[in-house]
């Protein structure tokens, strides 16, 4: 191999493991989003009342938006397995002795299974949270629409 192919692959690790660590982190920063996203907008909601300017619809705006952070969370994953793929491949072409190479060794590592458990336990607890609440806030507002501004409609009762 030249040493300008042995620059690039150097320079091409030092990118992707940065691109790596940029993924991760943002992928753990993720369920701290998706909580305090569900506390603004259940706290928002839960002090309101139901109006023509707030639907009922509005109870859907948590979980769905909860939803999309867990499915960035896979995506991530994704993204990381890839890039993880990728760097295992140029490991082995570079016939590194047993042991060496953190992709090969930490693929031959058994990984824990109540890693990837619990982070999906995670998610799934915050999105069905969210869900439980939606289908409270969706019953607790069936009552008839409450007036926006009652001056005006009192106003509008004394004229008919």
């Amino acid at each position: 191999m030249t040493p300008e192919q042995v620059q690039f692959l150097l320079a091409e690790f030092h990118a992707l493991r940065a691109e790596i660590d940029s993924l991760l982190a943002f992928g753990y920063e993720l369920p701290r989003y998706a909580l305090l996203l569900s506390a603004v907008v259940w706290s928002w909601l839960l002090t309101r009342k139901r109006t023509e300017y707030l639907p009922q619809a509005a109870g859907l705006i948590a979980p769905l938006l909860t939803l999309l952070l867990a499915l960035m969370g896979v995506c991530v994953g994704i993204k990381v397995n890839r890039i993880g793929n990728y760097l295992k491949n140029v490991e082995s072409q570079l016939s590194l002795p047993p042991g060496l190479g953190w992709e090969t060794s930490h693929r031959l590592q058994n990984y824990p299974w109540f890693v990837p458990f619990t982070e999906g336990m995670l998610w799934t607890v915050i999105v069905l949270t969210n869900v439980v609440a939606a289908i409270y806030y969706w019953k607790m507002h069936k009552l008839p629409l409450q007036p926006h501004n009652t001056e005006v409609t009192s106003d509008l009762n004394r004229h008919t």
